[in-house]
């Protein structure tokens, strides 16, 4: 599980601390997939935004974030 921050864990299932917010990042993921847009880009979001990319077998998928709604105190 990486960031664009520069922050990041390789291994995320054997360390407890990542694992279980890295399972739950995933299941959102999937959950969301369908709206997810295939592209063969993956440019840095706009400010404000942030941007959800998903590495498929069949390729790339990317959607824009609003990083207000990332945030814990947001009800979304």
């Amino acid at each position: 599980m990486y960031t664009s921050t520069g922050g990041g864990m390789i291994g995320a299932g054997q360390h407890q601390v990542i694992h279980a917010p890295a399972a739950r990042f995933l299941k959102t993921v999937e959950a969301i997939l369908d709206s997810l847009p295939a592209t063969a880009d993956a440019p840095m979001p706009r400010s404000g935004q942030a941007a959800v990319v998903a590495l498929m077998f069949e390729g790339m998928r990317r959607g824009p974030v609003d990083e207000e709604s990332l945030k814990k105190s947001s009800p979304t």
